[in-house]
């Protein structure tokens, strides 16, 4: 490290990370492989150190693991009981670390080998490209250990998968191997054993020429083109992708002043929009079934 670098990259080397930059690429290596990369509280605080505050020259990112495997989820010998209350704030702080790496202002990969399994499958789904070795296996083993996936992979692996498939995975503790993970959607890469991280850093300096804005438009751009839809007195308003994407940045705090609720930043935006998606266009379809008119605020129900 540099000392031109945000402190906080520097502590995140003590919490189980190593960080350093390769020309544009910044690569980041969970360094705990006693613990097959397991993760725990310091190392989640560390990844979203590191990727809520990456150097300027950072122009995409790498997440590969240290020794025989990528990373082999929760660490279960720092599993403490919580009630239900400290619990949803625990979650919450992967949530925030996941979303910086999701989120971020560039481009992530995710270079993987040997265990991929539950927390590891939630930090690799959050990355925007997934290259896989040979020795590469993917599992969500938290259904027959008496947990639930708790850093967003509830949303993001069915993205990648399918429901069905996922849910198969943590009912039945199902294993998928780097040939059928690349086959399901779990990887878009697929090479040979040892050389995952070699393919990862030739994508990410491809990558790193793009233009910044081009690549922060890929990445987030199309969660608000395909998710978001607003719902104004009762009419449904499809806006154009290019609107959707501006619309997020001007009008969130006039929403947020609407319904008397603190200012919104584009990241909790984006994290939220699906699920209330979800729920008007659900409520929406169930009025229209109603025989309600949307373009008159309801007035012309049919009548029995």
């Amino acid at each position: 490290m540099t000392q031109n670098f945000h402190p906080l990259l520097q502590r995140a080397q003590s919490n189980g990370l190593h960080f350093e930059m390769k020309g544009a690429v910044a690569l980041v290596r969970l360094s705990r492989p006693a613990k097959r990369n397991a993760l725990n509280d310091g190392l989640v605080e560390a990844l979203r150190d590191i990727f809520q505050n990456l150097p300027e020259e950072a122009k995409s990112a790498i997440i590969y693991g240290e020794g025989d495997h990528f990373c082999a989820g929760l660490d279960l010998s720092e599993l403490k009981e919580r009630d239900a209350g400290q619990g949803v704030f625990h979650s919450r702080s992967w949530h925030v670390a996941l979303d910086a790496v999701q989120l971020g202002k560039v481009p992530v990969i995710a270079a993987l080998h040997g265990a991929v399994v539950g927390g590891g499958l939630e930090l690799a789904s959050a990355c925007h490209i997934r290259v896989a070795d040979d020795s590469t296996f993917y599992a969500l083993p938290e259904g027959t250990r008496g947990i639930f996936v708790g850093g967003g992979g509830s949303v993001r692996i069915p993205k990648l998968i399918g429901v069905a498939r996922m849910t198969d995975m943590m009912l039945t503790g199902r294993v998928y191997n780097a040939v059928d993970g690349e086959r399901i959607g779990l990887a878009q890469y697929h090479v040979p054993t040892g050389t995952s991280l070699e393919k990862a850093l030739d994508l990410a300096q491809r990558i790193a020429t793009n233009a910044p804005l081009t690549n922060f438009a890929l990445i987030v751009a199309p969660r608000i083109a395909t998710k978001i839809k607003f719902v104004v007195d009762t009419k449904r308003f499809r806006f154009s992708p290019f609107f959707s994407f501006c619309s997020l940045f001007f009008l969130s705090p006039l929403f947020s002043l609407s319904f008397r609720l603190p200012p919104v930043s584009l990241r909790e935006c984006m994290v939220t929009a699906p699920r209330v998606t979800i729920h008007l266009s659900g409520r929406l379809n169930a009025f229209k079934r109603q025989g309600g008119n949307t373009q008159n605020g309801g007035k012309n129900r049919k009548k029995k």
